[in-house]
């Protein structure tokens, strides 16, 4: 029998790759043969370039990591573009990367619900839609995978932005 979770051969993006959940995926995925483009705003944590090391390693894979702000203009299509050029192609991309900014409501300020929005929905809609730009492009085959919260169904009272935006 096959291994269900064989990627080997297939090449992954993950966005919020740094550290936390992003971290973790990029390296279950490098462990299953898939190479990586770990793209964030922030530099790789010790802990994360350490299994991403480990995982590659066993694996036989590569891993890339691409610095991207995921708030800016035409963002979304120049981390597609530029995980392209590093990997040579995509088969996979893992929107994780998320925010999170805490007011009680009526303090909730434009500019707090603004940057959750950009990063949290925007990014992976216009990140989802590069993407499959490249993937229908090449006539390949493509999976996206959205990570969400618990919050998007129970709510919660300082973080207004964030739930709208998991929701």
């Amino acid at each position: 029998m096959n291994n269900a979770f064989d990627r080997t051969g297939k090449v992954a993006l993950v966005t919020g790759a740094a550290q936390g959940i992003g971290a973790a995926i990029a390296a279950k995925l490098a462990a299953a043969g898939a190479s990586v483009v770990c793209a964030d705003f922030a530099p790789m944590a010790d802990e994360s370039t350490a299994a991403m090391d480990a995982a590659t390693q066993a694996s036989g894979s590569q891993y890339w990591y691409l610095k991207a702000n995921l708030t800016e203009n035409g963002a979304p299509q120049r981390v597609i573009d530029d995980a392209v050029k590093l990997a040579g192609q995509l088969d996979i991309l893992a929107n994780v990367a998320g925010t999170i900014r805490r007011a009680p409501f009526l303090e909730h300020s434009e500019e707090d619900f603004d940057f959750v929005m950009k990063i949290n929905l925007y990014a992976p809609v216009f990140l989802s839609q590069a993407f499959c730009r490249h993937v229908v492009g090449r006539q390949g085959k493509g999976k996206i995978i959205n990570i969400c919260s618990m919050l998007s169904y129970q709510g919660g009272i300082l973080v207004p932005g964030y739930t709208a935006s998991k929701h």
